[in-house]
């Protein structure tokens, strides 16, 4: 028989069980209610966004070889405020940094100030030393970053051609701001999945794979030719005292440049310092006469028309016409000579003869057909 206590307690156990059966129902409806506050606020626990950069490709020649390329540098700065011995300071960075210790003091002794740079963009081997002496305690209030650096390898070679980039890593001349936004550093977001300590264990979008450089930039350029073609403009320029001098190599079935050599040269490691003249490249940034290269233009037009071949004779009348009352001279008392030999001994009178022979019309045609009077594009 069933006692009175045993049946208080299966009807509390009974009450109790309903109890928490009815707890958990109203629990899961309320978790379903706020399902969506909850999921929300459970992925902003576990989510996050990582900012990541992509430097700028690099310059090559058409081997391969590196031009123009970016590096990591060591940029110092301090807190004056929490500096507590400047003389003291500054004497333990002068011999690290190679910087007068007296500069160092005047910019740590600025009270009123809590960031001065101490130095920038120094090699990346100094950072060793200096978090040893920040650990250490030899030093408070002096802090670094690591920042990107653009350095030219060949350092002249080439300089008027690759061209330079400002201090925000844009091109500002040359090939390194024609093609910039195909070679330019960016930056860019990556979502991210992460732990209680912030550590990353799942990209959302999918593994990233972006790439550490931009496009790299490769030039037609051959980096030995070019460094003939230089030398020989050097030893020219020297030897007739001129001030400028430029020398293109180029392939003539391909119209590729393999050399565009200018004179005087300088280093694009200096770029800030070098005088804005200097920095002229002559080869596409100056008017020149085209000269004897000219003739091409009434013979080939000539040609062209059916008027002359390249066995045809004319006369050069021994060297010397007039033309208008202007003497035309030739090099030598040249008689009759074929078209081919004018265009090879580039006989100023038989040139002359064959551009009369094509007549004013065609000849500006074909003046314009090779492209005199037009931008280059270049």
């Amino acid at each position: 028989m069933v006692s009175r206590v045993q049946k208080v307690r299966t009807i509390i156990f009974f009450i109790a069980v309903q109890v928490f059966f009815l707890i958990m129902i109203a629990r899961v409806l309320h978790i379903e209610m706020k399902a969506k506050a909850l999921r929300k606020r459970s992925e902003e626990l576990i989510t996050g966004e990582l900012g990541t950069r992509v430097r700028r490709g690099k310059i090559t020649d058409r081997n391969g070889k590196s031009l123009a390329v970016n590096i990591d540098t060591l940029s110092v700065w301090a807190d004056p405020t929490l500096v507590k011995d400047p003389d003291a300071t500054a004497r333990k960075l002068a011999p690290l940094l190679k910087i007068d210790p007296e500069k160092i003091r005047e910019k740590l002794s600025r009270k009123d100030r809590k960031f001065v740079w101490l130095t920038k963009k120094r090699d990346l081997s100094l950072m060793k030393p200096i978090i040893e002496m920040v650990r250490s305690g030899e030093i408070r209030g002096v802090w670094f970053e690591v920042q990107e650096k653009r350095i030219y390898p060949k350092k002249d070679l080439l300089s008027h051609v690759i061209g330079y980039v400002n201090f925000r890593g844009d091109g500002i001349s040359g090939v390194e701001k024609y093609y910039n936004d195909q070679i330019r550093y960016y930056e860019t977001t990556l979502h991210i999945y992460k732990d209680a300590r912030n550590r990353i264990f799942q990209y959302p979008d999918g593994e990233p794979n972006l790439p550490r450089y931009n496009s790299e930039l490769v030039l037609t350029i051959d980096e030995m030719i070019q460094h003939i073609a230089e030398d020989e403009l050097d030893k020219a320029c020297r030897f007739w005292k001129a001030s400028g001098g430029t020398i293109i190599v180029m392939n003539p079935k391909t119209g590729e440049v393999l050399a565009m050599a200018n004179y005087p040269p300088f280093d694009l490691n200096r770029y800030g310092t070098t005088p804005e003249k200097i920095k002229l490249n002559r080869a596409i940034q100056m008017t020149f006469e085209p000269g004897s290269v000219f003739k091409i233009v009434p013979i080939s037009g000539a040609i062209e028309e059916g008027l002359l071949s390249p066995s045809s004779s004319i006369f050069c009348e021994n060297g010397v016409l007039y033309f208008r009352g202007h003497p035309i001279h030739d090099i030598a008392p040249y008689g009759w000579l074929t078209l081919r030999q004018v265009l090879a001994k580039s006989s100023n009178i038989g040139a002359l003869k064959v551009a009369r022979t094509l007549g004013r019309e065609k000849f500006e045609k074909y003046i314009r057909l090779f492209g005199f009077g037009r931008k280059t594009g270049i």
